[in-house]
């Protein structure tokens, strides 16, 4: 998905093309566009943490290091490519864009819990701490303090928890 802002007058308008199609959508809308483009960078993250996990003996990131943040900038890469039809073989290292800042952030690192990510998910949305946009990454240790699972969470473009069905936090997970 590509956007261009334009600068116009109150209303302003954000541009966003979509599979060769052009949509304007007023500020009532962006929140809405941002919230997908946030949902779309988790599950980038997502998929570098699977990717990571087919490489290390199906164990996933213990934190967001250098090593994950390969796979994230792979990962991100490989859905431009796909979306966009180019070719980044070759390409340096890529960063997820925060659509609320429109600056690279990689996501940050949750603190390592025992808990599940079905847990985080009952939870009642709370204060947030992220700045709006931002990701969190957790890594999901077991009983044998192996990271097995992960769950990945966001705030949205309001800086409040990033909810899901039924106003429920909304959390990616390999469970």
């Amino acid at each position: 998905m590509n956007g261009w802002k334009i600068n116009v007058p109150a209303p302003c308008l954000l541009v966003v093309v979509v599979s060769g199609g052009l949509w304007l959508v007023n500020d009532q809308q962006t929140g809405g566009v941002r919230n997908v483009l946030i949902k779309r960078n988790m599950s980038i993250v997502q998929e570098a943490a699977e990717g990571y996990a087919k490489e290390h003996s199906g164990l996933y990131p213990r934190t967001v290091d250098d090593g994950f943040k390969h796979y994230i900038s792979t990962a991100f890469l490989e859905k431009q490519r796909r979306i966009q039809g180019t070719n980044t073989l070759g390409a340096d290292l890529a960063e997820l864009t925060n659509p609320c800042t429109d600056r690279p952030e990689m996501p940050l690192a949750g603190s390592e819990t025992g808990g599940s990510a079905t847990s985080m998910r009952q939870q009642q949305p709370t204060v947030w701490n992220l700045r709006p946009g931002s990701i969190e990454y957790t890594a999901l240790v077991d009983a044998d303090n192996r990271v097995a699972s992960y769950a990945i969470r966001a705030s949205n473009y309001q800086g409040n928890c990033m909810t899901g069905i039924g106003g429920r936090p909304f959390v990616l997970s390999n469970k």
